[in-house]
């Protein structure tokens, strides 16, 4: 049987309104849909190389063109040369971040995927995270439910105390363009940690009714980005914590 996934960062807002049926018709329909046609995964890993500078919008488009299926060449593009409005404060250091699992048992975790952190202009410390797809109907309750998931997992140690940066893509309602738009976890309607384990408990409690059901996802082939399997090194300069 296949395992039940759990959705990512952004996918998660719609399951966590606090009723365990909501919870779960999101998460059985997360896990019976398709995948989509391409990934916007090769403009998350651009994103530490453009943000440090690195990129010009001819070697985006070189790169995007390496994308495969052709389908996500054109909308990564569009997504990742946005990318080259963010600030760029003097001597910027940009720290890529992996991605994370907040977990609340050893079989379930819940996936948060910020890009980078770095120092703001004025020497704050700030976690980015893209939003890079080009229609997504979020709400500010949404984005606050993300960054208060980044928060958790990522503001701590070396980070503690970070602001949480979300880097809106998406086509804007009234056009028809993408257009690179910044929303600050100071200026989201933010919840405590507390609250996000009780909203994950309800879709753990989800989870396991699925399994005692016998639910089986629909089985994903395994995807390919790059034209070559050994894809590029992004970037092999890029200091550590």
């Amino acid at each position: 049987m296949a395992d039940i996934n759990i959705p990512p960062d952004f996918d998660l807002p719609t399951l966590m309104n606090g009723t365990l049926h909501s919870a779960k018709v999101g998460l059985e329909g997360f896990n019976l849909k398709s995948p989509g046609p391409f990934s916007y995964d090769p403009t998350r890993d651009n994103c530490p190389r453009i943000a440090k500078g690195n990129f010009t919008e001819a070697q985006i488009r070189q790169f995007c063109e390496n994308i495969r299926p052709p389908s996500g060449q054109a909308p990564n593009f569009a997504a990742s040369r946005l990318l080259l409005g963010l600030e760029k404060p003097k001597d910027l250091v940009v720290i890529p971040l992996t991605a994370r699992k907040i977990f609340m048992r050893p079989d379930v975790g819940f996936p948060v995927r910020p890009q980078i952190a770095y120092r703001d202009q004025s020497g704050a410390k700030r976690i980015l995270i893209l939003q890079p797809r080009e229609s997504h109907d979020y709400t500010l309750d949404a984005y606050g439910l993300v960054a208060s998931m980044v928060r958790y997992a990522y503001a701590k140690d070396d980070l503690e105390g970070a602001i949480v940066e979300i880097v809106d893509l998406q086509i804007p309602y009234g056009s028809t363009e993408r257009k690179l738009r910044k929303f600050l976890s100071s200026e989201l309607p933010l919840v405590s940690n507390e609250e996000i384990r009780e909203r994950f408990d309800i879709i753990v409690q989800a989870y396991d009714i699925l399994k005692a059901e016998g639910f089986v996802r629909k089985a994903s082939p395994p995807r390919k980005f790059y034209r070559d399997d050994k894809t590029i090194e992004m970037f092999p300069d890029a200091p550590k914590f």
